[in-house]
């Protein structure tokens, strides 16, 4: 199976009739976060993303989302138990990306700030890394270090590994997509098998 994107970005809280759809759908974690904090942002995306990684397996599966079973392993990565799909979440301010595929895959979605940590990038970046931020103009530096940072981000989600192997992350076993999807995100896509343009598909409303 290709892999496909799904995309949900909150432009503002969930109303109510909004949530108690996606409360059919999520987990119980998320659902008493957002009972306990109902209208948080946080509480919000949980919900959604929670939500959202079961409708997308049910429509890659072609089954009721009721019949979808996500658990998570002892580093916290979401998979489907017995389905033979692979999927991974990401959410970053007001954006939830979510992506179903018939192979491990990793998906990572950072919001772009005006600045970036240089701290984070000298601990965890390779050199070849840190030239490619720095050889940006000054103003394009922060995308690319997110760019830099959610290709990371999401070899670490499809192999499994744990944050504490972030400067140590190898790309050469992996394909990796990236870009700037809705103006201000980075977003990385990576998997084992080779992506084409016409592979990588998006759904999803904004």
């Amino acid at each position: 199976m290709k892999p496909i994107i799904y995309a949900v970005r909150l432009k503002r809280g969930l109303a109510e009739s909004e949530a108690a759809v996606l409360l059919k759908a999520a987990d119980s974690s998320a659902t008493a976060r957002y009972k306990n904090r109902p209208g948080a942002p946080n509480a919000d995306m949980s919900l959604v993303g929670s939500a959202a990684m079961r409708i997308a397996a049910a429509a890659a599966a072609g089954v009721p989302a009721a019949d979808i079973l996500i658990k998570r392993d002892e580093n916290g990565k979401p998979y489907i138990s017995g389905d033979g799909l692979y999927i991974s979440l990401s959410h970053s301010k007001s954006l939830c990306v979510c992506a179903v595929c018939g192979v491990p895959v990793g998906i990572d979605v950072e919001y772009i700030k005006e600045t970036y940590p240089e701290r984070v990038m000298n601990k965890y970046f390779s050199p070849d890394e840190r030239d490619f931020v720095l050889s940006a103009e000054e103003s394009g530096q922060a995308a690319r270090f997110y760019v830099v940072w959610t290709r990371k981000e999401s070899v670490l989600k499809c192999s499994g590994e744990g944050v504490s192997a972030l400067s140590a992350v190898n790309e050469d076993c992996y394909d990796v997509k990236s870009g700037i999807v809705f103006g201000k995100y980075a977003l990385s896509i990576c998997s084992k098998t080779l992506f084409t343009d016409s592979s990588l598909k998006i759904n999803g409303g904004v």
